[in-house]
């Protein structure tokens, strides 16, 4: 790992020049694969981070929803501090890799994670809209 760490810091001048698959082979495991998410989210190519993710999560979310919410400066609430998403993303506490697990399962249990901040962030939407329109009728 240190290996991929010292090439990893030597070759990455943009996320554009990177050679993913050398560096994060797809089928090298579930380790790697979350490296390679993590790697891409920081330097903010959202199309090598959305291959990484499972079939099943993918079913989830469109490629253009979550490129949007990367993007987004959007704060996730999470033990009770407020963290950037692309932050919360990369965290190591969100993706705890047990080595037994296949790659979808590992990153099917951060979909799922996913589609809960989604679920919240909606929710908190619909309520402050509710409460607009029945502040309106005051």
């Amino acid at each position: 790992m240190l290996m991929i760490s010292q090439a990893v810091g030597c070759c990455l001048v943009s996320a554009r020049e990177v050679n993913w698959d050398a560096l994060f082979p797809l089928d090298a495991g579930p380790e790697l694969i979350v490296a390679r998410f993590r790697v891409a989210v920081t330097l903010g190519n959202t199309d090598i981070a959305y291959d990484c993710l499972s079939p099943q999560t993918r079913a989830k979310m469109s490629k253009t929803r979550f490129q949007l919410a990367i993007a987004s400066d959007y704060e996730v609430e999470y033990e009770g501090y407020k963290i950037p998403l692309r932050k919360f993303i990369c965290s190591a506490r969100l993706i705890d890799i047990d080595r037994g697990k296949t790659k979808a399962e590992v990153l099917l249990e951060w979909g799922r994670m996913w589609v809960t901040i989604f679920a919240k962030k909606i929710g908190k939407r619909w309520y402050l809209a509710l409460y607009e329109s029945l502040r309106g009728w005051q």
